[in-house]
């Protein structure tokens, strides 16, 4: 196990198109903008099975839904707010990593460097849509991880509620609404946040949270 660095908000800047496209060095400016966490993870595995992941012939989606799992069992997290912070995960991205953004998303800024929500970047998207889809007995929902990486604006619509960081809403939302069209799914997680915002969701069990977003699906559909 290492310790997990982050990139500080200064450094963002600095990251240049040039050094995005792989045609400069990182600067020792960015690099003077590291900081130790005292989040670990296990560095060498993490680099193997990126490394396994770009010798593949794959590409898209099919490279993230391989690497999502990964990265959620490799770092060690104590918390949601700690996996919440852009800076562990530009640091993966800008540093530790870049070569992993450039095969996947080429140059573009945001799959790089964060400096708020993840659900754009590179790797901070895969760690969420692992943790978001995993069961209770830890075992992560392959099908469910693969829906939201599929749907860019199904997780995007998903992380704008405020129950998505419950995984017993999270799941079912995915496997119920995944293969609805957008109108659908955009109406029932309004009125699914509307009405889980008048319910303590630990009372609640999976299935009857089922039912409740069936029910809803089914009344938008009319």
């Amino acid at each position: 196990m290492e310790k997990l660095k982050r990139l500080n908000s200064e450094a963002l800047d600095l990251v240049t198109e040039s050094y995005r496209e792989g045609e400069a060095d990182l600067s020792q400016e960015v690099r003077n903008q590291l900081e130790e966490t005292d989040i670990e993870f296990e560095k060498e595995k993490l680099n193997q099975e990126i490394d396994r992941v770009l010798s593949e012939d794959i590409s898209g989606t099919d490279m993230d839904r391989e690497l999502a799992p990964v990265i959620h069992d490799a770092i060690q997290f104590d918390n949601q707010r700690q996996a919440a912070d852009p800076g562990v995960w530009n640091y993966i991205s800008v540093v530790m990593r870049p070569d992993y953004v450039r095969e996947r998303w080429g140059s573009q800024k945001t799959r790089f460097i964060s400096s708020g929500k993840l659900t754009r970047h590179a790797f901070g998207m895969l760690w969420w849509a692992a943790e978001i889809t995993t069961e209770e007995t830890g075992e992560h929902h392959e099908e469910a991880i693969n829906t939201l990486l599929q749907k860019t604006d199904l997780f995007v619509s998903l992380f704008e509620r405020d129950f998505s960081n419950y995984r017993k809403v999270a799941i079912p939302y995915i496997e119920l609404l995944g293969d609805e069209e957008q109108e659908t799914w955009r109406k029932t997680s309004k009125l699914l946040n509307q009405k889980l915002s008048t319910m303590v969701l630990e009372d609640l069990s999976q299935e009857e949270i089922r039912d409740m977003i069936r029910g809803i699906r089914e009344e938008v559909k009319g």
